[in-house]
C-alpha cells in the first residue's frame, strides 16, 4: 500500500507559511531544505515553477542567517536550486 501524496493545496499552504516565517526570521538551512522538499512534491510543473521563483526571490532577499548566503554553503544551496529548477523546466517541456 502506497502512502497518499499530500495534495497541492496542502503543499502550497505549508510553503506559504514557511515563506512568511522566513521573511520574519530569516531563511535558515533547515527552512531552506523544507521549502525545497515541498516545492519538489508539488504535482503541477507550472505551480512548482511559480513557487520556486517566489521562494528563490524571497530567499535571496530575506536570508538573514549569514551562513545561508556566504561561502561553500551558498554554493551548495545555489547548486541545489539550479538542479531543482532544471527538473521543473524539464517537467514543463515533457
Amino acid at each position: 500500500m502506497h502512502p497518499t501524496a499530500p495534495d497541492q493545496v496542502d503543499l502550497e499552504s505549508q510553503l506559504g507559511i514557511l515563506l512568511r516565517s522566513g521573511r520574519a526570521a530569516g531563511f535558515s538551512s533547515e527552512r531552506f531544505d523544507q521549502c525545497l522538499r515541498l516545492i519538489a512534491q508539488i504535482p503541477s510543473p507550472d505551480s512548482q515553477k511559480a513557487w520556486f521563483d517566489l521562494f528563490y526571490e524571497q530567499w535571496t532577499e530575506f536570508a538573514r542567517t549569514p551562513d545561508c548566503l556566504q561561502g561553500p554553503l551558498k554554493e551548495s544551496f545555489e547548486s541545489r536550486l539550479a538542479r531543482l529548477h532544471a527538473q521543473i523546466e524539464q517537467q514543463r517541456r515533457d
